[in-house]
């Protein structure tokens, strides 16, 4: 995440992250990929629900037992919280998944040690 964060600086960049939920309180994340999607510096907007949907036949495909827990994207220079538009975009994962996680990078205060 904090690389694929990094190389679209000063831009947000989006993914889905792939695992599975251990238990309750446990959410276990194998893997993620990138999502093409339109960036500017302060806002990320995934732009192709059919690449995703491609994504997750390819994963059926190839017999990957991961699913998808949740998403991240980066706020490049302006710390970890999330906007309005990602609490929507969270509660529309939710409401595939009631505990799809969100997680917010930003790879460059994460470079700088804050």
């Amino acid at each position: 995440m904090l690389k694929h964060g990094r190389a679209g600086v000063p831009m947000e960049v989006m993914g889905l992250m792939l695992g599975e939920f251990v238990d309750d309180y446990t959410v276990r994340v194998i893997d993620v990929f990138a999502m093409p999607q339109s960036g500017t510096g302060v806002s990320v907007e995934a732009v192709d629900p059919v690449f995703q949907a491609k994504m997750l036949d390819m994963l059926k495909q190839t017999g990957r037992p991961e699913m998808v827990v949740g998403w991240y994207h980066s706020h490049p220079g302006f710390g970890c919280w999330l906007s309005g538009v990602d609490i929507n975009t969270q509660q529309s994962f939710e409401a595939l998944s009631e505990r799809a996680v969100a997680v917010v990078v930003d790879p460059i205060q994460s470079v700088k040690g804050k």
